[in-house]
C-alpha cells in the first residue's frame, strides 16, 4: 500500500502535519508575550541602569578664600549624630574634599557652615498603555491524500482530505497598565561664618538643589547617585535647572560609597 500527499500543508516552508501545529503555535505565541513582557519591565523599571539626576545651583559669585567648614542637619528635629544624617554628610564631605573645601570638627576653625537637607516627596501614579496581540483562527489549511491498492491485478484509489485550522494573531488589545513614582531630593546650603548681613543673618554664599524621580522610594539607595550627580556643581552656578545622567556603576558613585582611606597625619 502506499500513501500520497497531494497536497501538504506548509508554515513558514515547514512540512507540518498532525498535531503538531498546535503546540508550536502555541510555542511561538509564548515567546512573543515573553518578548513583550521584557520590553515593557524595561522600559517601565525606574532608571534600573542610570537615574536622571536635576541640579540647580546658585552662588554670590564671591566665595570667600577659606574653605574650612562644617556640617549641620538642614531636617527639623534631625540630630547631626543620628547615623542616617551621618552617612548622607559622608557622601557629601568626600565630594566637597575633592573640590579643595576641609571638614572641621570645632565651629570656631571653621569658615563655612553647610547645612544638608533631605527627603522624600508624596507618590504619584501614572497610567500607560500598550497593546496585547489577540490569538485565534485566522483560517484553514487543506491537505487531500491519496492510497493504490492493488486488487486482483486492477489498481483502486482512494483519496480522502484532511483539513487543519491556521492559527495567528486575529487583533490587539490595549491594555493599561499603573506604576509609582517618587521624587527624591537633597538640599545643601552654605553660610559664611565670618559675615553677616545687616539684618545680623549669615551670609548665604551657595545653595545646591538636587532631585531625581523613580520608582524606588528608598532614598539611601539614591543618595549618593543624587550627590555623584551635584559634585562638580557645588559651590558653583549652573545658570539653570539641568540635568546629569549618572549611571550605578559611575567612577562618581563607587568613589562616594567606596572612599579611599586618608594618609595618617
Amino acid at each position: 500500500m502506499k500513501e500520497l500527499l497531494l497536497n501538504p500543508f506548509r508554515l513558514n516552508g515547514v512540512k507540518i502535519q498532525g498535531g503538531n501545529i498546535m503546540e508550536k503555535l502555541r510555542i511561538g505565541a509564548l515567546r512573543i508575550l515573553m518578548i513583550a513582557a521584557a520590553l515593557l519591565a524595561l522600559v517601565f523599571s525606574g532608571c534600573a541602569h542610570a537615574y536622571l539626576v536635576k541640579v540647580d545651583s546658585i552662588n554670590t559669585r564671591q566665595i570667600p578664600e577659606g574653605k574650612n567648614y562644617i556640617i549641620a542637619a538642614g531636617n527639623k528635629n534631625t540630630d547631626s549624630n543620628d547615623l542616617q544624617f551621618e552617612e548622607y554628610s559622608s557622601y557629601l564631605s568626600t565630594a566637597l574634599g575633592s573640590l579643595g573645601y576641609k571638614q572641621v570638627d570645632q565651629p570656631g576653625d571653621a569658615d563655612i557652615e553647610i547645612f544638608l537637607s533631605y527627603g522624600v516627596g508624596d507618590p504619584q501614579k501614572h497610567q500607560y498603555a500598550y497593546t496585547q496581540p489577540v490569538w485565534g483562527q485566522t483560517g484553514t489549511q487543506t491537505s487531500t491524500y491519496a492510497t493504490v491498492n492493488n486488487i486482483n491485478g486492477t489498481k483502486v484509489v482512494n483519496s480522502y482530505t484532511d483539513t487543519e485550522p491556521d492559527y495567528g494573531v486575529v487583533g490587539y488589545t490595549t491594555q493599561v497598565g499603573e506604576y509609582t513614582t517618587y521624587e527624591k531630593y537633597v538640599v545643601i546650603d552654605a553660610y559664611d561664618l565670618k559675615t553677616q548681613t545687616a539684618d545680623g543673618k549669615l551670609k548665604h554664599l551657595w545653595k545646591t538643589s538636587i532631585s531625581c524621580v523613580s520608582k524606588t522610594q528608598q532614598l539611601r539607595k539614591v543618595f549618593p547617585i543624587l550627590i555623584a550627580g551635584a559634585w562638580p556643581y557645588l559651590g558653583g552656578n549652573t545658570g539653570e535647572e539641568i540635568t546629569v545622567t549618572v549611571p550605578v556603576d559611575s567612577d562618581e558613585v563607587e568613589k562616594l560609597t567606596h572612599p579611599q582611606p586618608q594618609p595618617a597625619k
